[in-house]
């Protein structure tokens, strides 16, 4: 049932078929209230009036945005799940929990980041290898990383193709071949969010385990307000995906930075560097371990 409590909050309450021998305390820690085992009087419509044992997981956050994802993060759950037990019930809880705890506010560049990431998984044909293959960390390297292969995602969001490196993103020894995937990002009103692609995903994956791994990550970086969150034009970011190769990019060379330098950035103008389309074909060849380019 969907309900609102005495205090005015938004709140679900799962009826149990059964009595538990489950037995939990009542929490209420980042605007997530949670009830077991509560006695409840309801009633469906003008039937008599019935008595039933409840779960109740109330949303205390006053955030629209945190209260639509509340409903829409549980409406997967039941989805996922035919039977609910109250343990598995707690679990999801307390990760819900751990995504509300983060309140920072990210920077545009970091918002604009994170969509072009997801938007990868988005358009890959095998979504569930890519969220696999997605880095857990914010900061990493590289964003994928496959067998012999490290990628990283770019996106420029002008009429050229400029992005900003880092000199161990496209020369990195710990990889045989450094892939960038490159695409623009315009701002559209009508365009898709962070959340939009996040919901978009959840539909094409199964596995759980990788679902809260997405969505961690994805709080993690957005913070509370991620249904508020800046939204770009899916198409051009379709059109514009590509694929270079990190060793053809303009880049600073190894030996003209001094062993003592650390941590060395630049902005490169890719616009005349070979490029490969994200297609289905090059895509397998990429989980193969080796991507050919055409002067290869």
């Amino acid at each position: 049932f969907v309900g609102i409590s005495p205090d005015g909050h938004a709140s679900i309450l799962i009826m149990l078929s059964k009595e538990s021998n489950e037995k939990y305390n009542s929490i209420s820690l980042n605007g997530i209230k949670t009830e077991f085992s509560i006695k409840c009087n309801y009633q469906i419509d003008s039937s008599e009036l019935k008595q039933s044992v409840f779960n109740i997981v109330t949303c205390t956050d006053s955030s629209r945005s945190l209260q639509d994802f509340f409903f829409d993060f549980f409406n997967r759950f039941f989805i996922r799940e035919e039977s609910i037990s109250t343990k598995q019930l707690k679990d999801e809880i307390d990760f819900i929990r751990e995504l509300f705890a983060n309140q920072k506010v990210p920077s545009r560049e970091t918002i604009m980041g994170l969509w072009s990431e997801l938007f990868i998984i988005y358009v890959s044909h095998d979504k569930e290898k890519w969220a696999d293959k997605w880095s857990s960390k914010t900061r990493s390297t590289f964003d994928f990383e496959f067998t012999h292969i490290g990628l990283d995602v770019k996106s420029f969001g002008g009429n050229e193709r400029t992005h900003r490196f880092q000199l161990k993103q496209l020369v990195n020894k710990s990889v045989e071949q450094t892939l960038i995937l490159s695409t623009c990002c315009v701002e559209d009103d009508l365009g898709l969010s962070v959340y939009d692609l996040l919901d978009e995903i959840s539909e094409k994956i199964e596995d759980n385990k990788l679902l809260q791994k997405i969505e961690k990550k994805v709080f993690k970086l957005s913070g509370p307000n991620i249904l508020d969150s800046l939204t770009f034009n899916l198409n051009v970011a379709i059109e514009e995906l590509r694929v270079l190769e990190g060793k053809q990019i303009p880049r600073i060379h190894e030996g003209s930075v001094p062993s003592t330098v650390t941590e060395v950035s630049f902005k490169s103008d890719c616009s005349d560097v070979p490029m490969l389309p994200f297609s289905e074909e090059n895509q397998a060849q990429l989980l193969q371990g080796v991507l050919v380019f055409p002067d290869q």
